[in-house]
């Protein structure tokens, strides 16, 4: 990576960011004008009763300037953008409902699944001709010999990042401060593999996640809603298969895993156990809430998990 590449992204970044606060002061008026504020779940934290009418959908902060700038600056880089696109557009829907349904059920879950399952086939095949042939993880590489194998592998990533994500987006802050140590690593893992314009995508979307947690930063003025988690998770998740990083992503998305292992086993223990619980609330944030925890501590402590995870995984591919 030469200096001119690196002065490039730090540009990208910068205008990322700025656009982000320029978008955040111009869209929360208006969504707060219009009352699309947030639903909040009466079985949640009685803590976040409060933070019911907070505007939604504020994924928009970051997706815009990282659409724009990305066509514009590496237009290479199409498909990843189809896929950002089309898991924010799935996710607005799901925030739409929600509002206009007063409760904090949008989507069906069927609905959901279907919309999800659509977008990681169309976004698979469109990947098949471009995306690596081989994955990575341990200083090995596998080659994948067969097109069915690779396509499964593609479309259970597509589905399991974006609801991971999502999952994770339960405090203020939480899911974007623990996504910027993976745009970091993907940047620095596509620089290595000589995939520039990937890298410079990566960048933007950090520095766009940085404007956007100038609002969203405790106490939040305007929550991502699935809009942001679901794009933000079908982003990586594209970023991954292009690179060949399916398997690394389980350890470059390490938090994320957590997080949703935890309602697996929540929901496991609970019914084996003849209704006990093994955390007092999943996902496993939420415990943490309960046992006394501040968000800023929450999210703070994610954060140094999701990077020690990150680093750990670009050290693993070195």
């Amino acid at each position: 990576m030469n200096n001119l590449e690196i002065r490039g992204y730090l540009i990208a970044a910068s205008l990322a960011l700025l656009w982000a606060l320029v978008t955040g002061k111009i869209l929360i008026p208006f969504l707060t004008h219009l009352k699309f504020g947030q639903e909040i779940r009466l079985d949640g934290p009685q803590g976040h009763l409060k933070k019911a009418g907070t505007p939604t959908m504020g994924g928009f902060i970051f997706i815009i300037p990282i659409v724009v700038l990305a066509l514009g600056c590496y237009s290479k880089q199409l498909i990843p953008m189809i896929g950002f696109i089309g898991f924010a557009i799935l996710g607005f829907a799901d925030d739409y409902l929600k509002i206009r349904k007063k409760e904090n059920e949008g989507l069906t879950p069927k609905q959901k699944f279907i919309g999800q399952l659509i977008l990681a086939i169309v976004l698979s095949l469109a990947l098949a001709g471009q995306s690596s042939d081989y994955l990575y993880l341990f200083s090995r590489t596998w080659v994948v010999d067969s097109f069915w194998i690779k396509f499964a592998i593609d479309i259970l990533v597509l589905l399991a990042v974006p609801n991971a994500l999502n999952l994770t987006d339960g405090l203020d802050g939480l899911a974007a401060t623990s996504s910027l140590p993976v745009f970091l690593a993907m940047a620095f893992i596509a620089t290595r593999f000589g995939n520039v314009s990937l890298a410079g995508v990566a960048v933007i979307a950090v520095g766009a996640l940085l404007g956007f947690l100038f609002y969203n930063r405790y106490p939040a003025k305007v929550f991502m809603g699935d809009t942001g988690s679901l794009a933000l998770g079908g982003l990586i998740g594209v970023m991954a298969i292009q690179m060949g990083l399916e398997l690394l992503l389980i350890i470059l998305c390490g938090l994320f895993v957590s997080e949703t292992l935890s309602v697996i086993l929540q929901v496991m223990y609970f019914k084996y156990s003849g209704g006990k619980r093994l955390f007092l609330m999943s996902p496993i944030h939420h415990h943490f809430e309960l046992k006394g925890w501040t968000e800023v501590k929450i999210v703070g402590v994610f954060f140094l998990v999701s990077l020690v995870f990150c680093l750990l995984g670009v050290l693993i591919i070195l």
